[in-house]
């Protein structure tokens, strides 16, 4: 209650210096406040409306030329990286490799990003890269991102997988050392 008092204090403060003393009391301050915080629950609830998001989906699915043939090369480029991906799942070098191989790709992406903004013309009919990147993420970076995630689960399945066999050798290990000594106990 105290840290909210003296946030409340410090932002009346800050609201009559940035309105020219706009706020003269903490009780309007309140009011704009919770009229602030409606109106931010208000556009939250019609961000997470489904209809919504399925029209932005489909607003973005229909305004791309998806047969431009860079845009083909790189789904298929994405294809042959996943099956690659599935065909070495139990490979931990391979996998690894791949890991650090999509690693790097996402982590240039921004890079890539700019640098096809400033060449778009010279492959594509539309500026599909803009400063925010979002086609590139989504085309990119996203499928590259859940190829990395199957890695993960993968090699975290296979490391379960790994542990039931390493433990299940140590368990007969011991049972044969028992026996061994039941049986010199014996003579």
């Amino acid at each position: 209650r105290a840290s909210n008092a003296t946030w409340l204090q410090r932002a009346t403060k800050w609201a009559a210096m940035e309105n020219g003393g706009a706020f003269s009391n903490l009780e309007e301050l309140q009011t704009v406040s919770q009229d602030l915080m409606q109106q931010i629950r208000e556009k939250m609830r019609e961000g997470l409306d489904p209809k919504a998001f399925y029209d932005d989906v489909m607003h973005f699915v229909h305004s791309v030329r998806w047969s431009e043939p860079w845009l083909v090369g790189l789904i298929a480029t994405e294809i042959v990286l996943a099956t690659v991906v599935m065909i070495t799942r139990k490979n931990l070098s391979a996998q690894t490799f791949l890991f650090f191989l999509l690693f790097v790709m996402v982590y240039w992406a921004e890079n890539l990003n700019t640098l096809l903004d400033r060449h778009w013309k010279k492959f594509a009919t539309q500026a599909y890269f803009d400063r925010t990147g979002l086609f590139l993420s989504v085309v990119y970076s996203g499928p590259m991102l859940l190829i990395m995630v199957f890695i993960i689960i993968n090699n975290l399945v296979q490391m379960v997988k790994m542990m039931v066999k390493v433990k299940r050798m140590e368990l007969k290990f011991k049972a044969i050392q028992e026996n061994k000594r039941k049986g010199k106990k014996k003579e």
